[in-house]
């Protein structure tokens, strides 16, 4: 059997740095990424929501252009 370790620790309270979106040239894309920039000095436990948006947001812009 395998021994397994104990699981590291997660402080939640960490907090990130400046999030910079770097502008992509598709205005509907760069509207969906600017979400990201809401990460600025927030918990990580905070995240998983801004992710599924930013990607809902992203899945919206391809669904429109493959429908185009």
């Amino acid at each position: 059997m395998f021994e397994s370790s104990p699981a590291p620790t997660v402080d939640l309270d960490d907090r990130v740095g400046p999030t910079r979106v770097t502008p992509t040239g598709d205005a509907d894309v760069d509207a969906a990424l600017t979400a990201l920039e809401e990460l600025d000095g927030t918990a990580v436990d905070t995240h998983v929501a801004v992710f599924d948006r930013v990607h809902q947001g992203l899945r919206s812009v391809l669904d429109t252009s493959a429908a185009g």
